[in-house]
């Protein structure tokens, strides 16, 4: 992927959470649509996550969808 949407409610998600954990959680998210990394959290910021890697993913395949189509 070289290229993905960050949405509003991935930053509400992240609103309130202590300023360590949301860098954490943005360079998870970051690795994550860029090079398909998972990290190895735990807690409220493994729940957060795969909150967020659940919308990414979907948005991946709804752009692989609309290739095809295109094709």
């Amino acid at each position: 992927m070289t290229a993905f949407k960050f949405r509003k409610e991935y930053m509400d998600a992240m609103e309130g959470l202590a300023q360590e954990v949301r860098a954490n959680l943005l360079d998870a998210i970051l690795a994550y649509a860029f090079k398909g990394e998972k990290p190895d959290f735990g807690g409220l910021e493994r729940t957060v996550f795969l909150l967020i890697k659940g919308m990414i993913d979907a948005d991946e395949q709804h752009e692989k969808e609309l290739s095809a189509l295109r094709e």
